[in-house]
């Protein structure tokens, strides 16, 4: 990047101009004063304060309205009396700054008023609670067992087929839970996220009759008389619904007809009532050891996005937003909606015959380069997220296709998954990937501040050693050459972890007692795209790397921080000489700052300042103190309990007074006695956790 930057310095002479043209302020056509423009990149749309020029240019500005969240969505495909006026007064920004909003479901997902309405029938979820509970619990338990007997690695595969097994038969929204956790190695092992992928072509498929019943109610008409089926039974079935492939008898156009299946909000909306329960219950648990994780944050996050998948006139409206964003790039192609066959629960679009991203042998029978399939889905997708910010949160390969006759074009289908960042968010995601790029530190923890990951008020000092350990890492990698840690033997990997831990293992415990990352909900569903991104990445080729691939993209990303290329150069330029705003007053301020350092240490010496010294060592043994401490204190609990129970038991008269007392005593001691074994769990975790870090526990 600081090549790339100074290869661009010979460009400076150009810099006032390009300054002008970034701001967006051009001579108008009529030569009375400046007109505004958007700063807009190739593809996007921008709104020019020009008397109207027909009806296009109507329909332009309405869906760059629409996609600002200023007009309704579909306010294009009305013939709605809009003032083009309205826009006349839009202030100056770039395109970096628009926000491109997700298309909104006419029934959005609400926690509270599901909670009120389903509480009060408590037979619809105590069947469904025993209907989910039972395989899971008896999973759990399994687990649980493993973990005890020391075994947990060894059935870590089979007990990760077991879960894929209980989640297939669950319903759609357990279904895509699965989907979801598949894509947090942050909460589940590797082996459970490979098992956990394979939800999205284990679906089973609902009756047709059912189906043909659906799309009769919701466009008025029978299935046979709209569509003519080419096949009669569904081409795919997936959570929400299942696919036919058919021609329009209108114009023996070939179409896909997707159909919800029957009940499906119903199905969803009480499993994500219980799901939301239990996960209130996880929240507490990783509490208990000190992981902050917001479960029900996630569930809520995950209930806003299914409710849009369940509304197919959102996802047509995305699809057609996707398309006005990304369709114009040679390589990439989105299907057309047909608009007046799609309703909240059948969606008709265009149909093209493709290539699955996993079948190898048919895309070496048509000849498709695979790295340059991997190239296309790598520059798409990183330019979804950081230039637009609305993204496809779902490119798993039953999404996505290989339009072999014609060039093999990257096709995108269902556009049910989307979801969008915040300009605040995005330009935080840039800036955390120039930090890391030129390993910087500081940057690169400022940008996780800004992006909501790294908490405010934490002690960044053992935060920042560690950030300097892996970006000098991965800088020396990335200049060399050489593989990365995850691309060498195992041998050699764990040879290389030791000596991080040997390095690194006060710092490494002291960030992990702090806690002080949290990841947000919305991070979910982009950890998802880019671990699906990799897999296919490297199912298509071998030598497949995304760090590589993505460094074309983030030169160009040079004028994406400021929202221009001549603003980033001048403050790259400002940079390396030392002229930015704050190194000015850096330097007219140093003499205060002087005498500040000055009174310090004369306090120091005259002893009215105190330090705090933080002692990482005693912290550890204080920790685990406070652990075996607990457990006496529970054992000894459920001891006393015990006997007192047992003694009023012994004493009373039946039906007395202590009867009843001892009852309680016994309850207690069944509270205190069973927090023993977890306790001991604790400690023993604690114990692996020093041992892994090379620390001696004492």
């Amino acid at each position: 990047l600081k090549a790339a930057a100074a290869g661009r310095m010979r460009s400076l002479a150009l810099v006032p101009l390009l300054a002008a043209a970034s701001w967006g302020w051009m001579p108008s056509p009529a030569g009375s004063g400046r007109a505004w423009r958007a700063a807009r990149a190739p593809g996007t749309l921008g709104i020019a304060a020009t008397p109207p020029e027909g009806e296009r240019l109507r329909q332009a500005r309405l869906r760059l309205a629409e996609v600002q969240g200023r007009i309704p969505i579909g306010s294009s495909e009305m013939n709605a009396s809009i003032s083009l006026e309205d826009f006349s007064s839009v202030p100056k920004t770039s395109f970096r700054e628009i926000s491109y909003k997700v298309a909104e479901p006419s029934k959005r997902y609400d926690p509270v008023e599901a909670e009120q309405l389903l509480f009060a029938q408590p037979l619809r979820w105590t069947v469904r609670n025993v209907q989910l509970f039972v395989p899971l619990g008896y999973f759990v338990v399994n687990v649980v067992m493993d973990l005890l007997m020391d075994r947990e690695k060894e059935m870590r595969h089979r007990r990760a087929k077991e879960l894929l097994g209980i989640l297939s038969g669950l319903g759609p929204a357990i279904i895509k839970g699965g989907q979801v956790l598949s894509s947090r190695p942050d909460l589940l092992p590797n082996e459970y996220l490979v098992e956990l992928a394979k939800l999205q072509d284990r679906v089973p498929a609902f009756a047709n009759d059912e189906a043909y019943a659906q799309v009769e109610a919701e466009l008025g008409r029978p299935f046979s008389e709209v569509f003519e089926l080419v096949r009669p039974d569904p081409i795919a079935a997936a959570s929400i619904g299942q696919v036919y492939k058919a021609r329009l008898r209108l114009n023996g156009e070939m179409v896909a007809v997707k159909v919800q299946r029957p009940r499906c909000e119903e199905v969803i909306a009480l499993d994500l009532y219980i799901l939301r329960w239990y996960a209130g219950v996880v929240n507490v648990i990783f509490r208990a050891f000190k992981r902050d994780v917001d479960a029900q944050g996630i569930i809520d996050d995950f209930g806003e996005l299914i409710y849009r998948e369940i509304d197919y006139r959102a996802e047509a409206v995305n699809a057609r937003r996707f398309a006005e964003l990304y369709a114009q790039l040679p390589d990439v192609f989105v299907p057309k909606v047909y608009t007046e066959y799609t309703t909240s629960k059948v969606l008709t679009m265009e149909w093209v015959d493709g290539v699955s991203l996993v079948d190898a042998q048919g895309l070496a029978r048509d000849g498709l380069e695979a790295s340059a399939l991997v190239d296309t889905l790598v520059q798409c997708s990183l330019r979804q997220v950081l230039e637009n910010g609305f993204f496809h949160a779902d490119p798993h390969p039953g999404n996505l296709c290989v339009d072999a006759a014609n060039g093999g074009r990257l096709i995108y289908y269902d556009f049910g998954m989307m979801d969008e960042f915040t300009p605040q968010v995005r330009k935080g995601l840039v800036n955390l990937i120039f930090g890391i790029y030129e390993a910087d530190v500081k940057g690169t923890l400022d940008a996780l501040q800004q992006m909501g990951i790294l908490r405010q008020g934490t002690d960044r000092f053992a935060v920042e050693k560690v950030a300097r350990t892996f970006l000098n890492e991965f800088s020396q990698t990335l200049t060399s050459g050489g593989p990365w840690v995850s691309q060498l033997d195992k041998e050699e990997q764990k040879r290389i972890r030791r000596e991080r831990r040997a390095r690194l293992g006060e710092d490494l415990l002291s960030v992990g007692n702090d806690v002080p990352f949290r990841f947000p909900p919305t991070f979910t569903f982009v950890f998802r795209a880019f671990t699906t991104l990799d897999g296919i990445g490297k199912g298509l080729d071998k030598k497949y790397d995304l760090t590589r691939l993505a460094q074309p993209f983030l030169q160009e990303l040079l004028d994406l921080r400021d929202g221009s290329f001549s603003l980033s150069v001048l403050k790259s330029t400002a940079k390396t000489v030392g002229l930015r705003p704050q190194d000015i007053a850096a330097t007219v301020q140093q003499p205060r700052k002087v005498e500040y350092v000055e009174d310090v240490v004369r306090r120091l010496e005259e002893g009215d300042l105190k330090l705090r010294v933080r002692v990482l060592d005693s912290e550890r043994n204080f920790e685990k103190l406070m652990l075996v401490q607990g457990n006496m204190f529970n054992l000894l609990a459920a001891t006393v309990f015990l006997n007192v129970g047992m003694a009023l038991r012994m004493s009373g008269a039946p039906g007395g007074a202590n009867l009843v007392l001892s009852k309680v005593a016994l309850v207690l001691a069944g509270v205190f006695g069973l927090q023993v074994p977890a306790g001991l769990l604790k400690v023993r975790a604690l114990e692996k956790r020093f041992a892994s870090l090379g620390i001696n526990a004492k």
